[in-house]
């Protein structure tokens, strides 16, 4: 009995003990819990060196807590995997990811949406690395499990179906992403009406599909309704508003839409550094994109210290990551832009040493780093230099995307410029069609990268002589230019439209003009060319003019306000400028910044020419000109040296007047004038002598100054006008198209013969452009303003 009674104690003290002391594995599950969420923490601030050793630690405490194959160990795992991930630490990450797979496959089965869920994240570490073929499988696996548990309408079906949209659209499988992007959208919607957040980040992916294809307007109106689905959701400050900002900046910045890009990216910058700090790796994104925008308008003084500090902010959370290559990388850019090779070559070896490191040596952004030092060897002309680096990108990029992805084309056109330069245009030709074919089947005909690629097989032509391919391949990439710029322009202020075409013409006009000077062109060539001048010249005055009267003419207060402030802003820009003792060079600046931003404000008012086609022919400008007038179009032009070995920013050549003569019936002649340099002196010189005139005749009397003025006169008529009279003697009327400083030319002053002035024989009228004659300015509803009568001048 008494037996019994001890061992009755014994148990009861024994429970006791168990009741009153805490497991050990409780212990081991609040270590975790505090582990895990504190690294989680850190891993949302990007400090993932801090976030690292915490996650380790939660993964070895999860078979004590959970066991080797519970599903909170698949989280830790996963959680671990994301930051592998993102320190592109792939080969740990892959190996977490299966391993999560595996547990989750074992314990939920193998259909369960978080094995969809595990699936989806070893696709994406697949894409992140350009492993397409093993992504793809997977991504759509994952979507059908989503559709069997939940339905195709649930929003795990549309993440998982915008998953496979981004594959393809990596892929540059454009008809393929499109329906997807749109399915995911269309669900998202469905289920969490059109206002939500998740709609926002779906409408941000169909812009960026959108965006690749050039179809801007498009993706615009998906980046501002996204915009404003998260500013009235979330608030304007709230960091989810500086994703689309960001989109919104970049959009603008590929089409030259300089004023606004910054703005926006302005207004990032300053969301990020109240939501995160200044030195945040988001805020560095911020200072990187800024200062992209400032070194696309050749603002380098201004990008350079934004790169640097963005470099900075990078390299303390390690000097070897992925962000810091991208830094290297445009800093480099930038050196080079501004012949700084040394210091550029050194910034794009250390970049391409760290994605080789990060990536392996066959990784697209590796290729793209080949692509970028190769360019740099080949603006020295270092041509045994740059080759290997494209052909090695080029193989990088075939094997990773694919023969006719539109980033092999970078590297075969690089390839192209040096074969052409080194006289090889056998291999050279080749290359530069399979670019002009990949880009025109996925990017589309009027792409611009399309329209470059085909410019420069104008100039492979024109360096073998084959000058009639090269005049016809330059009509085909002026006339696809001329078709994407008129969407572009109206929405650009005055600057960024002649900076905008400047960098999409300028190049493909050159190289175009300069053929008239190689020798005897075609009549139907001259055609083609007259046409080039006739849709460059006074695009964006036009665009912009049209723009403010439609301005003027709406009735909205917004734009009323705008305009006001505008004219506001130039006549005190005007008076500034002019000499007011009291202004600064301060006042000056953010004058013009304002001026900027008011005409950058004026997009909504669309001002583009309604036709199918926006090309000019020349047969409508002779319908429109009278029986006995000739038209004389002029431009200045840098003329391509053909036999150059130069393929970089350096290839310009002096700079050359050429004049266009057109009539009602008739050939179009060309008539080149010569060197700019020394037709712009005697300009000078004319100008100066009719100035000081008045005191001459004072002096000296009426003949004596007219005798001393005929002979800057007639030095400057026997180089503008003496080459064009055998050309346009017999015409009553000269409609005068001047260009730079032969504006400055008094043209009816100029003498004909030694006995008669211009203006005796013939009516002179001047215009902007032969686009003034065929548009008829009062087709717009237009709102009359009152008369201003000007009299009284002082000549």
């Amino acid at each position: 009995m008494n037996r019994i009674i001890l061992l009755l104690m014994l148990v009861a003290a024994i429970i006791g003990c168990c009741l009153s002391a805490k497991p050990a594995w409780a212990n081991d599950e609040a270590e975790l819990t505090a582990a895990f969420e504190k690294a989680r923490k850190l891993y949302q601030a990007g400090k993932y060196a801090d976030a690292l050793p915490l996650y380790e630690k939660a993964l070895r405490l999860a078979p004590l807590v959970y066991g080797e194959n519970h599903a909170n160990t698949a989280v830790i795992l996963i959680n671990l995997a994301n930051l592998y991930q993102d320190q592109a630490k792939y080969n740990e990450a892959e190996q977490l990811h299966k391993r999560s797979l595996k547990i989750r496959e074992s314990v939920l089965g193998k259909d369960h949406p978080d094995v969809a869920a595990s699936l989806g994240n070893l696709a994406g570490l697949y894409l992140a690395q350009a492993n397409y073929a093993q992504a793809e499988p997977l991504y759509q696996r994952s979507l059908k499990i989503y559709e069997t548990v939940h339905g195709k309408d649930h929003p795990d079906v549309a993440a998982a179906v915008e998953n496979l949209g981004i594959l393809y659209k990596a892929q540059a499988k454009y008809a393929q992403a499109e329906p997807l992007y749109q399915r995911s959208l269309k669900i998202y919607e469905t289920v969490h009406g059109k206002d939500h957040p998740d709609v926002a980040v779906s409408l941000d992916n169909l812009a960026g599909l959108y965006h690749a294809q050039a179809k801007y307007a498009e993706a615009e109106s998906l980046c501002l309704r996204s915009l404003k689905i998260r500013e009235v959701a979330l608030g304007k400050d709230h960091l989810d508003v500086a994703a689309p900002l960001n989109n919104l900046g970049i959009l603008y910045v590929a089409q030259g839409r300089y004023a606004q890009a910054e703005l926006l990216y302005q207004r990032s910058l300053k969301i990020c550094e109240a939501a995160l700090g200044k030195d945040h790796l988001q805020v560095a994104e911020c200072l990187n994109n800024l200062g992209t925008l400032y070194a696309a308008q050749g603002k380098y003084a201004q990008a350079e210290p934004l790169y640097q500090r963005s470099l900075t902010i990078r390299e303390a959370f390690g000097k070897d990551s992925l962000g810091v290559g991208e830094n290297l990388t445009n800093l480099a850019s930038l050196y080079r832009e501004q012949r700084n090779y040394s210091e550029a070559e050194t910034l794009f070896q250390r970049s391409l040493k760290i994605l080789e490191a990060v990536h392996g040596k066959d990784h697209p952004d590796v290729a793209t780093c080949l692509n970028n030092l190769a360019s740099l060897y080949a603006y020295q002309t270092k041509y045994a230099e740059a080759e290997p680096f494209y052909r090695r990108s080029l193989q990088i990029y075939e094997a990773t995307h694919g023969k006719n992805h539109p980033n092999v084309t970078y590297p075969l056109v690089g390839l192209a410029s040096v074969e052409t330069a080194q006289g090889r245009f056998d291999q050279a030709e080749p290359m530069i069609q399979r670019a002009i074919e990949i880009r025109r089947a996925r990017s589309g005909k009027d792409h611009p990268t399309t329209s470059e690629a085909v410019g420069q097989l104008a100039n492979l032509y024109a360096r073998q002589a084959r000058n009639a391919d090269a005049i016809r391949t330059s009509e085909r990439a002026l006339r696809s230019l001329h078709r994407h710029t008129a969407t572009v322009l109206p929405v650009l202020s005055e600057k960024e439209q002649l900076d905008y075409l400047e960098m999409k013409f300028g190049t493909v006009l050159r190289d175009g003009f300069s053929l008239a000077l190689s020798g005897t062109v075609q009549e139907e060539n001259r055609l083609r060319m007259a046409s080039w001048l006739l849709n460059s010249k006074g695009v964006a005055l036009e665009a912009l003019s049209e723009r403010i009267i439609l301005a003027r003419n709406n009735t909205s207060k917004e734009s009323c306000a705008a305009l006001a402030e505008l004219e506001d802003v130039r006549r005190n820009l005007a008076r500034l400028t002019l000499g007011d003792k009291g202004s600064t060079p301060k006042q000056l600046e953010e004058l013009r910044e304002k001026e900027k931003t008011l005409e950058a404000s004026l997009q909504g008012f669309d001002t583009r020419n309604q036709r199918d086609d926006p090309w000019f022919e020349i047969d409508e400008l002779r319908q429109k000109l009278p029986a006995k007038a000739v038209l004389i179009d002029i431009t200045r032009f840098a003329v391509t040296d053909y036999k150059a070995k130069k393929t970089g920013p350096d290839e310009k050549g002096p700079q050359h007047y050429l004049a266009f003569l057109t009539t009602a019936t008739g050939d179009v002649e060309i008539v080149d004038l010569g060197l700019a340099d020394a037709i712009d002196a005697a300009v000078t010189k004319a100008r100066n002598d009719l100035a000081s005139s008045p005191k001459q005749i004072k002096a000296s009397g009426e003949p004596a100054a007219e005798k001393e003025l005929r002979q800057s006169l007639d030095a400057l008529a026997k180089l503008v006008l003496k080459p064009l009279l055998p050309h346009i003697a017999k015409s009553e009327q000269w409609i005068i198209s001047p260009d730079s400083n032969l504006w400055l030319v008094p043209w009816a002053a100029l003498p004909v013969d030694a006995n008669t002035y211009a203006v005796e024989k013939h009516r002179i009228q001047y215009i902007v452009s032969g686009r003034d004659l065929i548009l008829n300015p009062l087709k717009l509803d237009r709102r009359s303003t009152a008369p201003i009568v000007i009299a009284d001048p002082d000549f």
